[in-house]
């Protein structure tokens, strides 16, 4: 099984996939905490590429109102992203099997 850029095993949806607690792991809080972040670092930069015009390679649609839309999906995705810059979630993220360090 392959494994994602925290470490984790991929999934066959290429999404990180929680392996079977066992003594030798680390927290299974923390290693839950890096699967939501690998999830939502993935989503982010999907919604970069595809999306975001400000990015570079996303294009506006031509009509307005979904213009509109897009614009706000690709800011919220930003915002959402932000919460990884937490000190808190980056301890986690260092404790967590895998993290590199």
């Amino acid at each position: 099984m392959s494994e994602d850029v925290r470490g984790l095993p991929a999934g066959t949806n290429g999404l990180p996939v929680m392996s079977s607690p066992d003594a030798s792991r680390a927290d299974p809080a923390a290693e839950l905490v890096a699967l939501i972040a690998a999830s939502l670092e993935r989503l982010a930069a999907r919604v970069s590429r595809d999306l975001d015009a400000d990015a570079g390679e996303g294009t506006l649609p031509e009509d307005l109102a979904w213009a509109e839309t897009v614009t706000g999906v690709a800011a919220f995705a930003r915002e959402c992203a932000a919460v990884l810059d937490d000190p808190r979630i980056a301890a986690v993220l260092a404790a967590a099997p895998g993290a590199a360090g």
